[in-house]
């Protein structure tokens, strides 16, 4: 059962009213944790089986984190849940990638080994509740969060439906105090949720879908044109958008109906006047994971300025091993640390009142989407053949009516992706249009008919599986 089938709003409908049926705060946890095992093992069994283990490592290792008082033994204990829980991730996720890898070398020394392989599917969001696991046990070490005594507590954490396939990766001092007390219907919560959903189900089944196809039409070109890749790469950043957005909004819509919240993990990214702009708004909950639990801890900004650099390499690189076991996903995460030293470089020598200038942030917009888009490029071709050749295509090369095909292209894209901008105009404006509760409510009520009549009559013939979904 996907988010965007018919089955998951029919399924949390039903779940939603039992969930406000139970009358203690631990029994809705309890059911958290429980339909959140069910909707992992719908795909395979096995599944909900390494998930319910995942949840137990954070339990245990929680309390038995909390109840060492001696320094040493409390570091080792967190150590030990760390590699336990990285582990679990390597092993489901990496494995073959670090053995393929291997064989390549010992095959470059004359040794002809060949190393294990193992054929298994990647398990349904094991990338992020591992990460959930790492930080909640963290979190305890340094401190800031109190172990928790109850297992279904700890479980409903690791295990939260909305964000089990394709997160936010979510913080345990954010959501675990919102599961220590009775969650009771709120309606104005609940059609907020539901315009939030409505919302993500447009983003995904209207808009990234309906692009897909050009995008995905264009990369299995043997050898497309500069205009028409480039049209291809645009229809990519504007689907990536939409889609991991639209599910991002699908999921916190749905907390939001469980009388909760949940991250936010996009600001409008593609309004950032810089690279680093960029990843404050972009997949947020990943970014800002990775910079408190690995960046500020070699040191961050610190530090002298070559080993800012490589901490930064090192963040952005485990950015991208995160997304995907190959080296192109590693690739696209040294492009943008690479990126973020470049800025820096740039910020030392340009003065601040330049920078900081109207002109220099209007035209910092389109820069620093074309160099985003760059780099979906190298995110989205795994051939590193290919990849080095569509960087040495030539404009020029192309003939006119291949220069019309890809004007086509975009101008296509760009029509689904006017909505993007319009709810972006609308983020900024909303509480200067909407002065009073009385008109947020009905304009409420008239974008969640004009979006739900919208999803029936425009969505996308051809349905795509979310593309973070596989990470």
């Amino acid at each position: 059962m996907s988010f965007q089938s018919l089955a998951f709003p029919i399924f949390l409908a039903a779940f939603t009213i039992v969930y406000y049926l139970v009358p203690r705060f631990h029994m809705q946890n309890f059911l958290l944790a429980g339909v959140g095992l069910i909707f992992c093992g719908w795909v395979h069994s096995w599944f909900a089986g390494l998930l319910g283990f995942a949840a137990l490592l954070a339990w245990a290792g929680g309390l038995a984190v909390a109840r060492q008082k001696d320094p040493r033994n409390k570091k080792a204990v967190f150590a030990l849940c760390v590699a336990l829980a990285l582990g679990l991730l390597g092993a489901f996720k990496y494995f073959n990638f670090f053995a393929d890898n291997i064989t390549a070398v010992l095959r470059g020394l004359g040794l002809g080994a060949n190393t294990p392989l193992w054929d298994v599917l990647l398990p349904l969001g094991i990338s992020y509740y591992t990460f959930r696991v790492i930080g909640y046990t963290a979190d305890i070490y340094r401190g800031k969060l109190e172990a928790r005594r109850y297992f279904s507590d700890v479980a409903a954490f690791v295990a939260f439906l909305p964000e089990l396939p394709a997160g936010p990766i979510e913080r345990g001092g954010d959501l675990l105090p919102q599961l220590d007390r009775q969650r009771r219907w709120n309606p104005d919560a609940a059609a907020d949720g539901i315009l939030l959903m409505l919302w993500g189900f447009f983003k995904k089944l209207v808009i990234a879908d309906t692009v897909a196809v050009s995008a995905n039409k264009v990369f299995l070109l043997a050898d497309p044109s500069f205009p028409v890749l480039w049209a291809g790469v645009f229809a990519f950043s504007i689907q990536i958008y939409a889609d991991f957005s639209g599910y991002t909004d699908i999921a916190r819509g749905a907390t939001r109906l469980l009388g909760l919240t949940a991250a936010r993990n996009f600001d409008h990214p593609y309004l950032a006047p810089s690279p680093r702009a960029f990843w404050r708004r972009w997949h947020m909950s990943l970014s800002f994971w990775l910079r408190d639990y690995v960046y500020i801890p070699l040191g961050g900004s610190r530090v002298s300025t070559p080993r800012w650099a490589f901490n930064i390499l090192v963040t952005f690189a485990l950015i991208g091993l995160w997304h995907g076991a190959a080296w192109h996903f590693v690739l696209w995460g040294v492009y943008h640390g690479l990126l973020i030293v470049a800025q820096r470089s740039v910020a030392g020598i340009v003065p601040e009142r330049i920078r900081g200038s109207l002109p220099a942030r209007a035209l910092g917009i389109p820069a620093t989407f074309l160099l985003i888009s760059a780099g979906w490029l190298i995110f989205r071709e795994s051939d590193m053949r290919c990849l080095a050749h569509y960087f040495t295509l030539s404009p020029g090369a192309a003939p006119a009516f291949q220069w019309q095909a890809g004007i086509f292209l975009c101008a296509r894209t760009a029509l689904y992706a006017a909505p993007l901008a319009a709810h972006a105009a609308y983020a900024q404006w909303r509480d200067t249009v909407l002065p009073t509760p009385a008109a947020a409510k009905l304009v409420k009520a008239l974008l969640g008919s004009a979006l739900a009549l919208a999803i029936l009559v425009l969505h996308a013939n051809v349905g795509v599986d979310f593309i973070y979904a596989n990470f």
